[in-house]
């Protein structure tokens, strides 16, 4: 065999080899692609029975982080459990000494995340007129942590509703109750003077209201949220 033809033959071997070796390396276009959920750690059934996973994000760089793929609840299904404050009516504080009704607000939260000494002693101890600010010096004074608005800034409702605190506001004319949380595009309020009957008003309208009212609210801040403590 001349040369040239060996060198021909050597140069065909060597294009097989690489041609074989992109083949082993390049994914068979006819598979399906790879399970979405196969990297998954954290999955749970939801009350309804549906999974749900961490699932594989196509843009996400590698080793960044996953993306929870969770259900979205229709307001349509019966049964559901919506994070707002939902004291019994026997832990509902009602208005008192004439006109308490910012303490009972305050008292509401206290309740609903678990401090009730520390409700019982404000009840004790404290009536008449009130605000927010006052609210946080007592606050201060028991230890607890809190945040307040008194500029109308939505965005404390908005986290208090997400996490299930509720929140002592600043509502009606010369009146304060307790505000329970957003869902449904509603809000949800307790007033102490009707403590039976739970009211609900069109989200904006709210809001437009309580700004109207001064904008105040207070609630605490702890994590994680306190469970339904009565269901």
């Amino acid at each position: 065999m001349s040369n040239r033809n060996q060198a021909a033959a050597l140069w065909l071997l060597v294009a097989v080899v690489v041609l074989a070796c992109w083949l082993l390396a390049t994914d068979d276009p006819g598979k399906a692609d790879p399970d979405p959920h196969a990297d998954a750690d954290a999955c749970y059934r939801t009350p309804d029975g549906k999974l749900v996973c961490p699932y594989r994000d196509p843009k996400r760089k590698e080793g960044g982080p996953l993306t929870v793929n969770a259900p979205i609840v229709g307001d349509e299904c019966e049964g559901i459990a919506w994070n707002l404050l939902d004291l019994p009516i026997e832990l509902r504080q009602k208005n008192y000494a004439g006109g308490s009704c910012c303490h009972c607000a305050h008292q509401d939260v206290l309740h609903w995340h678990g401090f009730h000494e520390q409700a019982e002693w404000w009840r004790a101890n404290n009536s008449g007129g009130f605000s927010v600010s006052g609210g946080a010096r007592i606050m201060e004074r028991l230890g607890l942590r809190y945040a307040y608005t008194t500029r109308g800034d939505v965005r404390l409702l908005e986290w208090a509703s997400r996490n299930g605190h509720g929140a002592a506001i600043h509502y009606y004319p010369n009146h304060a109750i307790t505000f329970r949380g957003f869902a449904d595009s509603k809000a949800y309020l307790c007033d102490n003077n009707r403590t039976k009957t739970l009211i609900e008003v069109e989200k904006n309208e709210f809001i437009r209201r309580w700004k109207g009212y001064g904008g105040c609210a207070l609630t605490l801040v702890y994590s994680p949220s306190p469970p339904i403590a009565w269901r």
